[in-house]
């Protein structure tokens, strides 16, 4: 298999279809609602939906070995090493030139190890594992890993206080930093955590019949949301509160897409893919749903990302360019973006009001080069970010602790 197959491999895993389906990480997470996207997800049902939801790949990739059989764990055990591999197996990547990434405020997660604007943290993972998804919570670290030995996704907790990780039973989880919150692959059913001693504190099902898959998982104002499907059927959204156990079924599927200067940005939809409103709201109002803001066809096939102070919001739909929005324009109902042009790949808001791209392709050609990691203030205003050598994969983690 040639270098662009192997990489190819590991970018559809981790983010399904950034290459010829034109779909970014976010865009599979929040298109799971069409037809087309829905049988996508159906096909990965054994756990890569999960990876996909929030994973945001900054991939700095030289080469990757072929892949081995996979060790054995147990779905809350322990890491074990790995009894073939002592060491980083792939190649490591050239530098990236540019003010460096933490000087910015932004932590990168490097193979095994963290490192954020206040210093670094190495996790306990088997041989050859690399993060590609991270938050910092409240007494360690929940991240989703792959490794470079065998085509597994796994997730952990590791607590900062030198204790060894923990594997969980998914990858499908989300946190609000003191609580967790896992979804099971094989059913409708999802277990909550208090970080960071991860005693049990709640499990519930949702009301739905044994061939509904949950899709993702949010923790919106302290309440769970998860979207699910049943077979062919549009994507619904279920409420979960953590404090009465009580699980309803929404008329209308709500997303968040971003937290930022005490509100956020939500979508709603039908779950079939098609009109869909997103508007600035106070989190309270989340579960409301309504056609506020803007409503469009675009949005209904689109995916937006608002900015940490709550001002702007980056669009992007499949095959098309990404946009960037006023936020208090579409409040109002005004629909008035702005082109991005610097760029073609949006990664995430870094801790200010600048964005992460890649100006072209994420996954490397045939040089074993991916396109530059740029930092943009503006749409036509991006410059590098400075990444020193090492391991192949580097991703964008959150760190809102620190």
């Amino acid at each position: 298999m040639s270098l662009e197959q192997r990489i190819s491999t590991t970018m559809a895993r981790a983010a399904e279809g950034v290459g010829a389906a034109g779909f970014t990480a976010d865009e599979i997470l929040h298109k799971g609602r069409t037809a087309r996207v829905r049988r996508r997800a159906r096909r990965t049902a054994a756990g890569v939906i999960a990876v996909v939801l929030a994973v945001v790949a900054t991939l700095t990739a030289t080469n990757l070995p072929d892949r081995t059989s996979q060790i054995p764990a147990g779905p809350t055990s322990p890491a074990s090493p790995s009894p073939t591999l002592t060491g980083w197996p792939i190649p490591t990547s050239a530098p990236q030139s540019g003010t460096p990434a933490q000087d910015l405020g932004i932590t990168i997660a490097n193979g095994a190890e963290i490192t954020s604007p206040h210093g670094r943290f190495t996790m306990s993972l088997p041989a050859g594992t690399y993060i590609i998804r991270g938050v910092h919570v409240v007494g360690g670290w929940v991240v989703t890993t792959e490794s470079a030995l065998h085509p597994q996704v796994d997730s952990w907790f590791q607590p900062s206080n030198g204790g060894a990780p923990i594997r969980l039973a998914s990858e499908r989880w989300e946190t609000d930093g003191n609580r967790l919150v896992v979804a099971s692959l094989t059913e409708a059913t999802m277990t909550a955590y208090l970080l960071p001693s991860m005693v049990r504190i709640a499990q519930t099902r949702i009301p739905t019949d044994d061939n509904s898959s949950i899709a993702g998982v949010q923790i919106v104002d302290g309440v769970v949301y998860a979207d699910y499907m049943h077979d062919a059927s549009p994507l619904r959204t279920a409420r979960w509160d953590l404090n009465t156990n009580a699980v309803t079924i929404l008329a209308k599927t709500v997303l968040a897409w971003g937290f930022g200067g005490g509100s956020m940005l939500r979508m709603t939809g039908d779950g079939d893919g098609g009109t869909a409103c997103a508007d600035i709201v106070p989190t309270e109002r989340f579960a409301e749903g309504g056609t506020t803001g803007v409503c469009s066809a675009y949005l209904g096939r689109a995916v937006g990302t608002l900015s940490p102070d709550g001002k702007r919001i980056v669009f992007r739909a499949a095959n098309q360019p990404m946009l960037l929005v006023d936020a208090a324009d579409l409040h109002a109902g005004v629909w008035r973006p702005t082109t991005i042009t610097a760029a073609k790949y949006f990664i995430g808001w870094d801790r200010s009001s600048a964005f992460l791209t890649h100006d072209g392709d994420p996954i490397p050609k045939g040089d074993g080069n991916p396109s530059p990691i740029l930092r943009c203030t503006g749409p036509d205003t991006c410059s590098p970010i400075g990444l020193s050598a090492g391991n192949p994969l580097f991703f964008v983690v959150t760190d809102n602790l620190g």
